[in-house]
């Protein structure tokens, strides 16, 4: 098992050093735990992670609305994109932005769900901060990314 090495960026800063596990963290109040802030967040630790890193994003987003449950699609991914591009769901761009991400990632989400219904978008659920630790000692380098989603 790997000795972990846990670094904070500040989402201002560069992403100069790739790190092997991103931990982003969405603060703020429940109006600020949306699934674009999800979005944004992992389009931000993304620039963070090694080519081969792992994302894990840290929320309190509640439900799953019409655009997100497209991710459950079998779709090839440039075929769900142009569903949701073009339509009006409910955060498809959302949903495009994450597909592009989980294309080339391992995407972990704590969030206020089922963790079934997590794991149906394609998603890997994690119940806890006893979840999140045992996750960051897989790894060597980890960084968390709090307020991520700005």
């Amino acid at each position: 098992m790997a000795t972990s090495q846990l670094q904070e960026a500040s989402y201002q800063e560069p992403a100069t050093k790739k790190h092997d596990l991103v931990i982003a963290s969405i603060d703020g109040a429940q109006d600020q735990q949306t699934w674009m802030n999800v979005a944004r967040a992992m389009v931000k630790a993304d620039q963070f992670l090694s080519p081969a890193g792992c994302l894990v994003v840290l929320c309190s987003v509640d439900r799953i609305t019409d655009g997100i449950a497209q991710l459950a699609s079998d779709q090839p991914d440039d075929e769900l994109e142009r569903v949701l591009l073009g339509g009006d769901l409910e955060d498809a761009f959302s949903a495009a932005v994450i597909r592009s991400v989980q294309a080339k990632r391992s995407v972990y989400l704590m969030a206020s769900l089922n963790p079934s219904d997590v794991e149906g978008l394609g998603l890997a659920p994690i119940s806890g901060s006893a979840d999140v630790e045992r996750l960051s000692r897989r790894f060597r380098d980890v960084c968390l990314l709090r307020t991520s989603q700005f």
